[in-house]
């Protein structure tokens, strides 16, 4: 009985259920094992400035992680925003083992802020949070299709941000196959979070970057964009 059979064409998931007849170019052992979403973590001190390094990125992955979204600062000093721009155009970064996306953040949305917004925009941005955007705002972050950030501010002071990724951070036909592969619980247990003990395999794209412990010679990660 599989309980958690995908199959993989390409980057996406093509087929669920009971595949145990099907063909494959390459197949996992995944009996006794549940197939989840890989996980997806706001990190806001990686900017395009410090871009995650490859050890960064491995020590995601150990949790998880198949997609991290990064910060861009739209208030930066005119010195530091130049960086950025710079960063944006010409990423300086190590290749990426999973996913990368930025959140633009502006505590006010002024001409300048808007204006880096627009230099940002096509570069990764998938999420925008700011106070009270203005019609301009508005109409740029509809132009190139970025979500608003929810947050919630929690009375204990940690902050969480909710962003959509449409057909990734799921198990579904036609889904981006970001997944991960983890121990199935003892009976009558549940699977409340990813335990980097129990993690078998890190799926990013369709492919293999972590097995048991084992980072392959892989970088099947992207930058994001809603563009």
């Amino acid at each position: 009985r599989l309980q958690a059979d995908n199959t993989l064409r390409g980057a996406t998931i093509a087929a669920l259920g009971d595949l145990h007849t099907a063909r494959g170019k390459n197949r996992l052992d995944a009996s006794d094992a549940y197939c989840m979403p890989g996980r997806v973590v706001w990190s806001p001190e990686i900017t395009p400035v410090s871009w995650p390094t490859h050890e960064t990125q491995q020590h995601w992955l150990r949790q998880g992680v198949t997609t991290l979204l990064g910060k861009v600062d739209l208030t930066a000093s005119d010195v530091q925003w130049q960086r950025i721009a710079d960063a944006l155009r010409y990423p300086p970064g190590s290749p990426l083992l999973m996913n990368l996306g930025w959140i633009a953040a502006a505590d006010a949305w002024t001409d300048i802020s808007l204006a880096r917004l627009a230099t940002a925009a096509p570069r990764g941005v998938v999420a925008a949070e700011g106070r009270q955007p203005t019609s301009d705002v508005e109409a740029l972050l509809d132009c190139w299709r970025i979500e608003r950030v929810a947050e919630d501010a929690p009375a204990d002071g940690d902050r969480f941000v909710h962003v959509t990724l449409p057909g990734r951070a799921g198990v579904a036909l036609g889904a981006v196959a970001d997944l991960v592969i983890v121990n199935r619980p003892p009976a009558g247990q549940q699977v409340a979070a990813i335990n980097a003990r129990d993690l078998r395999q890190v799926i990013v794209g369709g492919t293999v970057v972590l097995d048991r412990g084992q980072f392959f010679d892989a970088a099947p990660g992207m930058l994001l964009s809603r563009g």
